[in-house]
């Protein structure tokens, strides 16, 4: 492969990786958009977290992957480092999950400050330091972690607010399945795990062998409906299943 080419791809990768980044920031704004500000800080029980400490939290990662990526980087406030963490020892200490509701500073405001000027500092970062892989793959990282706290953030806005939660977007439900159908799979040696070059979890490695005896199982995914035929049925009260 040439050096244009070689260039060309590169470019088309930081160029994907620096979308990617703007559209989950952006998912995650709109997840919050229907918040009145005192929803913000609410915490109802130890294990769901106030949204701002979400939104907070996500930013202060990729703010921990500046700073790791850059040695000239100056942190954007020593206040929310301790608050914002959350299991992370290698960067200090962490602020105690089950008292994130009680702390009043930061605010909602000076969260949302700190999300914009993260975002704007990590998108300048992707676009002038596109020929660093290792750099690239970080990033990538910190995307696939705040696409998780997607899904904590609406839990646990759930928790808060019930059913007076109302996403500003909402998809149409899917249509529901034709019948299930279950197909029978031979028993055997099978590779396990990630063995690409792509983005995986370490829980994904390494790629092993492993004896699967015979199994059946359904062709299509359950759907939310038959989960709760399982649910009101006693599945969880069955040791069976």
């Amino acid at each position: 492969m040439n050096t244009k080419n070689t260039l060309h791809i590169e470019m088309l990768s930081t160029y994907s990786l620096v979308e990617e980044f703007k559209a989950t920031r952006s998912t995650t704004l709109r997840l919050v958009d229907t918040l009145e500000g005192d929803d913000f800080a609410v915490q109802t029980a130890d294990y769901v977290s106030p949204p701002k400490w979400h939104l907070g939290h996500v930013s202060w990662l990729f703010e921990m992957l500046l700073q790791q990526a850059s040695n000239d980087y100056r942190v954007y406030s020593e206040e929310f480092l301790k608050y914002l963490n959350s299991y992370y020892n290698k960067f200090g200490e962490q602020h105690d999950k089950t008292q994130r509701g009680s702390v009043a500073r930061p605010t909602t405001e000076q969260i949302l400050e700190y999300y914009d000027v993260i975002s704007r500092q990590v998108v300048n970062f992707l676009e002038t330091n596109q020929e660093d892989e290792s750099q690239r793959k970080l990033f990538e990282l910190g995307i696939h972690h705040e696409c998780q706290h997607q899904e904590l953030l609406v839990y646990d806005i759930q928790h808060i607010l019930g059913a007076k939660y109302r996403p500003s977007t909402k998809k149409q439900a899917p249509k529901p399945y034709a019948k299930q159908k279950q197909i029978h799979i031979e028993g055997g040696i099978y590779n396990l795990g990630y063995s690409g070059k792509e983005f995986c979890y370490d829980i994904e490695l390494p790629e092993h062998k492993v004896y699967l005896n015979n199994y059946k199982i359904d062709a299509l995914p359950v759907s939310c409906s038959q989960f709760i035929d399982f649910i009101n049925s006693g599945g969880y009260q069955n040791y069976k299943y």
